[in-house]
């Protein structure tokens, strides 16, 4: 077979040597090497580079390392599982680590697998192909592809990258066809939207979520189509344009197209094109149809369709599917749209649609009620009227579009690489996907489940304290994320008990100024262990009183040490050593502070940050503290009191006085009057 551009992946001895000399390489358990100075570009996953690797043990195995430099939660569980996972159709993972990166200067992680065959099934979706005929299509790509897939369907998880640049076959001339990575990036993040469902294709590519084993069949019909007609007969229509053709024509039709194609292929690409998830062909009907019984192909559900156009935007649309996807992606000023056009109407008469008619004005009578927040009614008047009009959607909300078991991976990459995570807050507190859930649709035991994480997601976002808020969204949601702390986000922490020697290493380099417990850390410790934090988090949460925050984190991270280890946490008790002022300042004896600021580079150099919570949280020596407190307030208040008594009666003396004084002199003057009046009386006898 030829292809546009050939990709031959190096032998494990080329590109090691630079300059003249060996690349450096990471030791790996032991075991592995693994060399940064040796891509291999050929084998590049979505967002992820190839590098060579070695097995000591066996020097003649062929390896390969991706490596995962884009802080994206990746499918580590997945992973682990396929460790265990043998098919001829699936590229052998042989481990996975968290390594220190030399290039990145922090911890990342990598997995090996075993090398794959040297030639991509197509290098670009753009590219032009020999066809792949029908014999060879089946031999070498649809036969070890479904026992790859029922391989994976028969350990619970789906693949979610199948497309025709994540093929490789084993021969450069041909081969044997085997299903590239699936793990490094979250699920269906790297696919390209023409080959996703319709429902999946209108999501963010991070939000597509882990789906069913129906959404890697239809992608593994997609890809089969592709090679077996040489090219993407869509390569040059826009994915809005693309998704819109498929809704209104069918997948099948719209991919197809007037391509003529054997009875047996039709029979496969309609069973596996089918737009209804209830109807579409699975692995046992595949399996059926390789050992060449007939299967039923059931007859596709025709999308409805309006007698008239509905004008969106300048464009008409005759599918309530097309026309809330457009709705989804333009947003502003919709609202305005939806309460001053006919869309009810239209959607009672053209589409002939009762029910969906009275939702839709039931949506608008809502909406007009007076609120607080008309512009919070009209953002859910578009939700709400995109979920009615395409039930099967995802939940699309300000831009966002994800669909429920992909919010979690759309969320990490908001926060992680925009930093943003408003709308998805909007979303959970203003109960958006309850919504989404309340749309009549096949309603399992999975979707009641997912409802019910739901409703607990808006609890946390609602609440401002440690340990909660859209952090703990974050990691309850993505189970193998690491701490996105900005402390120790280069330590790609995934477990508690990783936690604390990260925090011991950060605080050789970091400004002990710094608090050693943020929102993220605080959720993220809540989130993976069954523990009652509540005591902690509440303290936490006390930032305007900065010894109780202090100390609430001590007593937290104390714990922790407690449960896990280290003994000894040399640098994070200096840390909170730096930290310690404010709570030896909240003791109120000067005799105390004294003693506590002796105490404190002594129990810094034993580490055990027990000790130090000990120190400064010592019940007695604070009822101690508080009694001699309150009693010297209360003797200060009697001794005030005696004070102001004796200027009370000395001012009432000196009144007295002034009065005794005051008649005294009046007595006198009287007196040497009378002697006057006497003296002058007698005088003049």
């Amino acid at each position: 077979m030829r292809v546009a551009a050939r990709s031959v992946v190096r032998s494990p001895a080329d590109g090691r040597a630079s300059g003249g000399g060996q690349t450096a390489g990471v030791l790996v358990k032991d075991r592995y090497t693994v060399y940064p100075g040796a891509p291999v570009p050929a084998c590049d996953g979505f967002r992820v580079t190839a590098c060579e690797a070695e097995d000591k043990r066996d020097p003649k195995r062929s390896l390969i390392a991706l490596v995962c430099g884009h802080g994206l939660p990746i499918r580590s569980t997945v992973a682990g599982t396929l460790m265990a996972a043998d098919a001829p159709g699936l590229m052998r993972i042989v481990d996975q680590v968290v390594v220190d990166w030399p290039p990145a200067s922090a911890k990342i992680p990598i997995v090996l697998y075993d090398r794959p065959g040297p030639v991509r099934a197509m290098n670009a979706l753009t590219d032009t192909i020999r066809p792949i005929a029908e014999p060879e299509l089946i031999a070498r790509i649809i036969k070890p592809i479904a026992g790859a897939l029922g391989e994976l369907q028969a350990h619970g998880i789906t693949h979610r990258a199948i497309r025709p640049d994540n093929i490789f076959f084993n021969d450069a001339r041909g081969g044997i066809a085997t299903l590239g990575d699936c793990v490094t990036v979250p699920p269906g993040m790297g696919q390209p939207a023409v080959v996703e469902t319709i429902e999946s294709g209108q999501c963010r590519p991070e939000g597509r979520g882990p789906g069913t084993f129906g959404d890697d069949l239809y992608a593994f019909a997609v890809t089969a189509l592709f090679l077996h007609l040489g090219y993407n007969p869509l390569a040059t229509v826009d994915d809005n344009s693309m998704l819109i053709s498929k809704m209104e024509l069918g997948s099948y039709n719209a991919l197809v197209g007037d391509h003529r194609l054997s009875p047996t292929m039709l029979e496969f690409f309609r069973g596996l094109l089918n737009d209804d998830p209830l109807k579409r062909w699975g692995i046992a009907d595949v399996s059926q149809w390789l050992d060449g019984r007939h299967v039923t192909i059931p007859v596709p559900k025709p999308e409805v369709r309006a007698s008239r156009a509905f004008k969106f935007q300048g464009r008409d649309f005759y599918t309530p599917r097309g026309l809330a996807h457009a709705m989804a992606r333009k947003w502003d000023g919709v609202a305005k749209t939806i309460k001053e056009s006919d869309i009810d109407a239209w959607v009672r008469r053209a589409l002939e649609s009762p029910d969906l008619a009275s939702a839709i004005a039931s949506n608008i009578q809502i909406a007009n009620y007076p609120t607080k927040d008309p512009k919070l009614a009209e953002e859910l008047l578009v939700a709400r009227t995109c979920f009615a009009l395409d039930p099967y959607g995802p939940i699309r909300y300000q831009g966002v579009a994800a669909m429920p078991d992909g919010f979690g991976a759309a969320l990490a990459v908001a926060v992680g690489e925009r930093g943003e995570s408003r709308v998805f807050s909007d979303i959970l507190i203003h109960d958006v996907p309850r919504y989404w859930f309340e749309v009549e649709r096949s309603f399992d035991s999975e979707q009641a489940a997912m409802d019910k994480t739901f409703a607990q997601l808006r609890a946390f976002v609602q609440s401002a304290d440690y340990g909660q808020g859209i952090e703990r969204c974050l990691y309850e949601l993505n189970p193998t994320l690491p701490c996105q702390s900005p402390l120790i986000r280069d330590e790609y922490v995934t477990e508690p008990a990783k936690l604390l020697g990260a925090l011991d290493r950060k605080s050789k380099r970091g400004d002990s100024r710094t608090l050693p417990v943020d929102r993220h850390i605080a959720a993220f410790v809540a989130a993976r262990l069954n523990m009652d934090f509540e005591a902690h988090l509440k303290a936490m949460s006390q930032t305007h009183e900065r010894d109780k925050a202090v100390l609430g984190m001590l007593n937290f991270l104390a714990t922790l040490q407690y449960r896990f280890g280290p003994k000894k946490l040399p640098g994070l008790s200096a840390w909170f050593g730096a930290l310690s002022v404010p709570m030896i300042g909240s003791y109120y004896s000067r005799h105390t502070r004294k003693e506590l600021e002796t105490e404190v580079p002594r129990l810094v150099r034993r580490g055990q940050l027990t000790d130090l919570y000990n120190l400064f949280e010592n019940p007695e020596e604070r009822a101690r503290d508080r009694d001699g407190y309150q009693a010297a307030v209360q003797a200060y208040s009697e001794a005030s009191k005696e004070v102001q008594d004796l200027e009370v009666a000395g001012g009432a003396r000196a009144e007295t006085a002034h009065q005794i004084g005051q008649q005294a002199a009046a007595l006198a003057s009287t007196l040497i009057a009378l002697v006057t009046l006497v003296g002058v009386f007698m005088f003049s006898l």
